[in-house]
């Protein structure tokens, strides 16, 4: 069974890239699973502390649920085993599993599966920023109000902690409560791909909208898969990757084209923010 992970930033283009080489029919593939994200985390504490709990709740089976609580690897393991049960009830030999967090999952991966593919999306931070900013202002209209008021005081924690000034923190906060964390997670994202981008094959998300036949042969050479034209159709594929509460993807079942930078509905501070902090990069 080939498996092939489908990582970046959040709006980065992952979902475009993802339907496209699912509508060429050779691979199945899935809406987002968050599994590692979820199970493995990053290296917050607080992520660590709850990544056992995840496992064991969403594992099958007493003895499963204690064997996942215990050991990454019989987690990842379990996942394998379920996926590639999928995909060969599908009749397919090769899964691509597309969350962009899993980028930070890949050594864990890696471990249990040494032949898995991964494929980064980059996509530059002046576009893909404002993108998240968007996208989870978006989001928030799902949320309960308990749970948009966690949030806020997320944000908060995380403006402060980024620019280390109270009243900075207070103006921006009250300008864009979710500016710090879309340029937290960008650094960050981009901070680790580039200590480890020997270990991804890179796709860029501009590169693909201007030559797209040329970036799709080359990726699926590189990954062992036959291109075929059909990729180009990827909007009748797009329903089966995205749930109806990922709002923010629409664009994804509409013709490949780009679309102006959200960098430009933004604020004149959010804008001086986000540059200066790109330039830090």
């Amino acid at each position: 069974m080939k498996r092939i992970f489908l990582v970046g930033s959040p709006r980065s283009g992952t979902t475009l890239l993802q339907s496209m080489l699912y509508a060429g029919g050779e691979l199945y593939s899935m809406p987002e699973t968050h599994y590692f994200r979820l199970g493995i985390g990053r290296g917050y504490c607080i992520e660590q502390i709850k990544a056992p709990i995840y496992r064991f709740i969403m594992s099958k089976g007493l003895n499963n649920k204690v064997l996942s609580f215990l050991s990454r690897k019989h987690f990842i393991n379990s996942f394998f085993f379920h996926y590639d049960n999928i995909t060969t009830i599908k009749g397919k030999e090769i899964w691509l599993e597309k969350t962009p967090d899993h980028l930070f999952s890949i050594r864990e991966i890696r471990k249990v599966d040494s032949n898995a593919h991964f494929i980064y999306m980059n996509r530059n931070a002046i576009d893909v920023i404002p993108s998240m900013i968007d996208m989870w202002k978006r989001e928030a209209q799902y949320k309960t109000p308990l749970k948009r008021w966690l949030a806020s005081v997320n944000n908060f924690l995380i403006t402060l902690l980024w620019f280390k000034s109270v009243k900075k923190s207070i103006v921006l906060f009250r300008e864009s409560p979710w500016l710090a964390r879309g340029i937290r997670d960008y650094f960050y994202v981009n901070n680790f791909y580039e200590l480890n981008k020997d270990k991804f094959i890179t796709i860029n998300y501009d590169a693909l909208l201007e030559n797209t036949q040329v970036e799709l042969k080359a990726l699926c050479k590189n990954l062992g898969i036959n291109y075929r034209s059909k990729m180009l159709d990827f909007k009748s594929v797009t329903k089966d990757i995205i749930t109806t509460k990922e709002v923010w993807k629409s664009n994804n079942s509409t013709d490949l084209k780009r679309t102006t930078s959200k960098f430009t509905l933004l604020s004149e501070l959010e804008k001086k923010v986000i540059s200066e902090e790109i330039d830090m990069l």
